[in-house]
């Protein structure tokens, strides 16, 4: 890599940082991409060089938050796929990134349809490791025959939940750690009462 092609990456990710502490402070939707160049140091035209839209830079914040939430996730499935522990390093995960996730939440209702879809499917990415670990646990027995999907939706509700409406049940601190035990005590409840015969 030549040295205007190592300046032009540098600048590509000056401004994906800097984009991420604007939108954990202001939120996406409060945000521009004037503030975001005039923050990184950048003519307001380089921005639009490197993304065409504060939509694709949007994009381009939660796909490195998902891809080193998916590396880890991966790690614990090849490992030992329990979902448990899946469930417990997604919380760990969430507490240490929770500020974009947070504003994620909160307003992922008001995004441009496109974005909105775009998300919603790097979401959903995330929500097939927790199926094939239950799915898994059910077919070798180590669980109750219940529906995995109906519980894992109901996991990632309750976290959309809590994240969504984050300043109204913590001032400071956060929101997952504070209901963690109730989130992981529900998923076991789900797991126990939908395998339940009738």
């Amino acid at each position: 890599m030549n040295k205007r092609q190592q300046q032009k990456l540098a600048t590509r990710q000056k401004l994906v940082n800097t984009a991420r502490k604007l939108f954990i402070k202001q939120g996406f939707l409060e945000t521009t991409t004037v503030q975001i160049a005039k923050q990184s140091g950048v003519a307001h035209g380089t921005l639009f060089v490197h993304f065409p839209t504060r939509d694709y830079l949007m994009i381009e914040v939660l796909d490195a938050e998902m891809e080193l939430l998916s590396d880890e996730l991966n790690q614990v499935a090849s490992r030992t796929g329990d979902f448990f522990e899946l469930l417990d390093r997604y919380l760990d995960f969430l507490i240490e990134h929770e500020d974009i996730f947070a504003v994620l939440a909160r307003e992922l209702p008001f995004y441009p349809d496109e974005l909105r879809r775009k998300a919603l499917f790097r979401q959903a990415g995330i929500q097939g490791h927790f199926h094939r670990a239950l799915s898994d646990a059910v077919v070798t027995d180590r669980f109750p025959a219940c529906n995995a999907g109906m519980v894992v939706q109901t996991v990632f509700a309750q976290l959309h939940y809590y994240l969504s409406l984050r300043s109204v049940f913590v001032d400071e601190g956060s929101v997952i750690e504070r209901f963690r035990r109730r989130i992981v005590s529900i998923a076991r409840s789900l797991v126990t009462f939908s395998g339940e015969k009738s």
